[in-house]
């Protein structure tokens, strides 16, 4: 992991749906690893496992517009990867709402999802904001 990678995402504030499936998993222990400030949204039922370590959790839905919305302001969220099956409306209206947070969804094919998602996360974010 490079330098400038390691500072971008050092207490970056970053909200994963479906952060209960095994992808989403995968991408809290890669998010972790870089000292990412994580939060994830896991409906009813679901858990992290052994990814829990220094995540914080908001239960709900990802079309549930209201919470997300909420979930994203609270937390000052500057992130969002969404890996939930649907919700993609309501988690790019909320973002819109929050301050155009970027939104990162995974590619259809890809060898390493957490690796593309993460380099997805980096080119979006303001040229400005990479280089602090």
């Amino acid at each position: 992991m490079g330098d400038s990678a390691a500072t971008f995402w050092a207490g970056r504030r970053v909200l994963v749906t479906a952060a209960g499936s095994p992808l989403g998993r995968d991408l809290l222990a890669e998010l972790q690893a870089r000292s990412a400030a994580v939060v994830a949204l896991l409906g009813r039922g679901e858990t992290l496992g052994d990814s829990a370590g220094r995540v914080a959790v908001v239960r709900g839905r990802a079309d549930d517009h209201a919470r997300l919305t909420t979930a994203l302001v609270l937390h000052d969220i500057q992130t969002v990867f969404h890996l939930a099956a649907g919700g993609l409306s309501a988690v790019r209206s909320a973002a819109r709402l929050a301050g155009g947070v970027p939104v990162v969804i995974p590619p259809i094919a890809s060898t390493d999802l957490v690796g593309d998602l993460i380099w997805r996360a980096e080119a979006l974010a303001p040229a400005a904001r990479r280089a602090a």
